[in-house]
């Protein structure tokens, strides 16, 4: 992570001994000024089926993890602070990471139970560095979340922290697999191969929650790479499915609309999305459970996109933000840009 001053000649600062090094994708401030930290690291690949060593070795063990850096001065980082991990507890043990056992990480019942609809599990951010009593010598914050026993997760590459909730939920979007032969595996679609999102609602204290799948994965809906709010209700989630994906499935990539306040709906019945054109989001004649917005290019990848306060989308690609879509708070349809 590196601090780039606002004044110029810019003065720009390194922060390995006081965050850490790693895979860090999403950073996302608090109204404390602490820092939701979202890494994305891949894992060691598996035979997609463990019975067969000739399977391919597309199945990847869950090795990245979700931060919290609490700073001891939120105007100044470089006074030091305290870096967490967000720990699991699946009927009462905590989720880790067992080097030795890639294979048995991968296809873990208590992953399966994670990933499991309608369930939810406690949750707690557990300190893996503090500046006071580790001093600032450059770590790696990877390996030290696992000394720590934090929750191993598939590739996350983004969070959002959900407006109106005082920061006490956030969702996040773990990639997943992004391979058709290790989605194609139920026992791996189970556990998040096709990628998924996840919801942690903490409490008073922020320090502790629950977490639930938000929602799981298929082919259709795939390799979640970033997210935003269209409003409060609206999550918005980009897919980078990459081209091996692309091509072992004949599909590009989409953004979808999940509307929050009918989630136990949609995630029942998430392969009911409504596809059309990226330059628009077509409105369905029954309920919306899910929406999309359909790239054509097979060169752009709909890795980031932001909400203006006037309420303009803005929609990033391989190239350039685009401004492509408008919602209309009246009628709460996403409409076409003239």
């Amino acid at each position: 992570m590196i601090q780039v001053s606002a004044s110029w000649p810019p003065a720009v600062t390194t922060l390995d001994g006081i965050v850490g090094k790693g895979g860090f994708e999403g950073i996302h401030p608090d109204d404390r000024g602490n820092l939701l930290i979202i890494e994305d690291s891949g894992g060691t690949g598996v035979n997609v089926n463990p019975a067969d060593p000739n399977s391919p070795k597309t199945a990847k063990q869950p090795n990245s993890f979700v931060y919290r850096f609490v700073p001891c001065n939120k105007a100044d980082i470089l006074k030091g602070g305290k870096l967490q991990a967000l720990q699991v507890s699946v009927y009462g043990q905590p989720l880790i990471f067992n080097p030795a056992d890639p294979v048995g990480d991968t296809f873990s019942p208590k992953q399966l139970q994670l990933h499991t609809p309608g369930a939810s599990y406690p949750v707690k951010w557990v300190t893996i560095h503090d500046t006071a009593v580790d001093g600032t010598a450059s770590f790696n914050a990877n390996a030290a979340a696992k000394t720590a026993g934090a929750t191993p997760f598939k590739r996350p590459e983004n969070g959002q922290f959900r407006a109106g909730s005082n920061y006490r939920t956030f969702f996040f979007c773990p990639t997943g697999d992004t391979d058709a032969d290790a989605g194609g595996n139920p026992d791996l679609a189970a556990r998040g191969s096709w990628g998924s999102i996840f919801r942690v609602d903490l409490n008073e204290t922020r320090n502790r929650g629950r977490i639930s799948i938000f929602f799981l994965g298929d082919a259709d809906h795939a390799s979640f790479d970033n997210l935003t709010f269209g409003d409060v209700n609206t999550l918005l989630a980009a897919e980078d499915r990459g081209d091996s994906l692309h091509n072992q499935l004949n599909k590009l990539d989409s953004v979808w609309a999940f509307p929050l306040e009918r989630q136990a709906v949609a995630q029942a019945s998430h392969r009911s999305g409504t596809r059309c054109d990226v330059s628009c989001l077509r409105r369905r004649q029954r309920t919306d459970r899910l929406a999309c917005l359909q790239r054509r290019c097979p060169h752009l990848h709909p890795t980031g996109f932001a909400i203006q306060p006037a309420g303009r989308a803005w929609f990033r690609d391989s190239s350039a933000w685009r401004e492509h879509y408008v919602r209309n708070r009246e009628d709460r349809r996403l409409r076409k840009i003239e």
